[in-house]
């Protein structure tokens, strides 16, 4: 799979708009915004993708991750200050 910066700008967007005080989203969360906004792919395909850009923002910093090892749906991304400058930029 190849990255798609709109992809990563997306999530990076979604987790800023639905954040509420800095608590960050849960994976769940996260994949079920993205799949309400991108309703041309499948539930399948949205959820891979959403994985595969998750994992490339934790690695570039742009995201905190929290992992909760008993349930994955509840593992937990925040912004970086990376992150946010990376949106800033992206505008």
């Amino acid at each position: 799979m190849k990255r798609n910066k709109a992809i990563a700008h997306k999530l990076l967007h979604l987790i800023e708009e639905h954040d509420v005080d800095g608590a960050g989203l849960f994976r769940s969360e996260l994949q079920a915004h993205f799949s309400q906004q991108n309703k041309q792919l499948s539930f399948e395909g949205s959820l891979l993708l959403v994985e595969y850009h998750l994992e490339l923002l934790v690695s570039a910093n742009f995201l905190r991750f929290v992992e909760e090892p008993e349930n994955r749906d509840m593992d937990n991304f925040s912004l970086t200050w990376a992150g946010h400058d990376e949106l800033e930029k992206a505008k």
